[in-house]
This record gives C-alpha cells, structure tokens and sequence, in this order.
C-alpha cells in the first residue's frame, strides 16, 4: 500500500525507492517461513528528519495508508477459511440428507464377497 501511494512517496524521501518500500525488516513463522515487513521504526526515523510542521500531518498518512492496506490483506486472506467453511457445510448437509453418518463394516465375517478378500 506505501507503494501504491504516491502522497506517501513524495511526503517522506527515502521511504519507497524503485518502486520497493526501504523501511523493511525480516520476520519469520517458526524460523521455517520468512516474510519482510514495514520496520515501523525505520519510518518513525525517516519522519522524524522532516520538518515539524510536515511530520504530524505525514504521520497521519502514513498511518491511514498502512492502515488501509492491512484491511486489504485481511480481506483477501478470509477468502480460504470461507470457502472451506463453505465445503465442511456441504458436507453436513449431504450426510443429514441421507439420514446422518453410519460407520460401515470392512471385511465383516460371514461374507465371502468383502472387499479384503479380492485378493
């Protein structure tokens, strides 16, 4: 979303530089997936070198655009867990429509057709 804003690009020098944010710094899921995120840090410096009549109102917009990309991410990252909700409902449903789940017997004795003894 900092790239994609060309406000947040003029107002703080330094921040996004061909076409790649610089603030960033690495993270990691159980040390195995590694991803790279805004170093708020970095850009709290980088406002701070500007002069002080521009740093609250840069502030701001940084703010409201981070702000408005994590809604954007959040948004796209809920469409799996509906669509596997969507699939774990059908599922009930088709099991109720046939008169609920019934464990099946493999194998059971006296029946010379079971599937274990095709062999």
């Amino acid at each position: 979303a900092l790239v994609a804003s060309a406000e947040v690009g003029e107002a703080v020098p330094g921040l996004v530089a061909e076409g790649k944010v610089t603030a960033l710094k690495e993270k990691a899921v159980y040390e195995i997936i590694k991803y790279d995120t805004v170093d708020d840090k970095k850009v709290e410096e980088m406002i701070t070198k500007l002069p002080e009549d521009q740093q609250e109102t840069t502030t701001k917009l940084v703010k409201s655009v981070m702000d408005a990309g994590n809604q954007k991410a959040l948004g796209s990252m809920i469409i799996f867990p509906i669509i596997m909700l969507v699939g774990f409902l059908g599922i009930l449903f088709y099991f109720k429509s046939k008169g609920g789940y019934k464990p099946i017997a493999l194998g059971s004795h006296g029946n010379d057709e079971s599937p274990a003894s095709d062999g």
